[in-house]
């Protein structure tokens, strides 16, 4: 007898003879597609990891509808596009997304299970895509990835103030200083005549103090700007466009840095609230000490006093 009859087919789209209760779709592997439109070419994939990867993508591109979020819960309506008709997706190249989507759905072989490789030019198409879109955690990746290859000072400078990364700012406007290369009229179109102005500036503080180094005992009592970290001087001079910078930035934290930057302000407040509690013990101390030197000089002007009403 065969032995496909011992094991008769099971249908996979209804319930089982010995359970007639309805089937539950999974919550994590059940997935409704979505297709998009770049240019001239068609991109289908789940729509779940554009959902949970950004929120505000999915709510202006039409997968999920703003309204009718549940306060407190992550629940939200996906909405069916009729006929599945793509998204079109503007101010992105195909070639842009196509990296995207390799970050989003990596390649993986039995070979290798975990591993997969993005070029330099990849993850700058990531680092573009997923700051306009705020996927605030394939961002973050980016970053980490690009920083340590990205060696120009100059396309540093580009990038930060293109995606808002302060601290690629700071890095590039540091080095510019640090370097033998002069700043000259081709860095200064690039990054801005003021800024320029203000790095030679620095730059000059900072030989100053290089020389000052070798050339005086005393430097150490030096009070001036050459005593400043570099990075906190560069920090001091572009005030107003880092703080620009940050406030982008600060939109696109991932929940870690979020919660790093919460512990950072709790950190803060309580070293703040023990500086001030000791201001407070040292103002009454010092004030007691007043108060016990007034009471010293007024027993001693009385002796004084008694003294002289004795003489006379």
């Amino acid at each position: 007898m065969p032995l496909c009859e011992d094991f008769p087919p099971v249908s996979m789209d209804s319930p089982t003879a010995t359970d007639p209760s309805p089937q539950e779709k999974h919550s994590l592997y059940f997935w409704d597609t979505v297709t998009f439109s770049v240019g001239r070419q068609l991109f289908k994939g789940p729509h779940h990891y554009f959902i949970t990867g950004s929120p505000a993508f999915a709510r202006s591109h039409g997968i999920i509808r703003d309204s009718l979020i549940t306060e407190g819960t992550d629940e939200v309506e996906i909405l069916v596009r009729q006929g599945d008709s793509p998204i079109v997706l503007e101010g992105v190249t195909a070639g842009e997304f196509e990296s995207f989507l390799k970050l989003m759905f990596p390649t993986v072989t039995t070979s290798s299970p975990m591993t997969f490789r993005l070029t330099r030019n990849e993850w700058l198409d990531i680092l573009k895509l997923s700051t306009l879109w705020q996927f605030v955690d394939y961002r973050r990746l980016a970053i980490e990835h690009l920083k340590p290859v990205i060696q120009d000072p100059l396309e540093l400078i580009d990038l930060a103030r293109e995606f808002g990364i302060s601290e690629w700012l700071v890095s590039g406007y540091k080095t510019l200083v640090e370097r033998e290369a002069i700043i000259d009229e081709e860095v200064g179109a690039r990054i801005g005549m003021p800024v320029a102005s203000k790095l030679c500036i620095l730059r000059e503080h900072a030989e100053i103090s290089s020389t000052a180094v070798y050339t005086s005992k005393s430097i150490k009592s030096n009070s001036g700007p050459a005593t400043i970290p570099l990075e906190g001087r560069i920090r001091a001079k572009f005030t107003e466009e880092l703080d620009s910078i940050e406030e982008r930035e600060k939109k696109l934290w991932t929940q870690d840095e979020k919660d790093a930057d919460q512990r950072r302000s709790k950190e803060n407040e309580e070293a703040k609230k023990l500086q001030d509690a000791r201001r407070e013990k040292i103002k009454l101390r010092i004030e007691a000490a007043r108060v016990k030197l007034a009471e010293a000089e007024r027993q001693i002007y009385l002796r004084f006093m008694n003294n002289i009403n004795r003489c006379g």
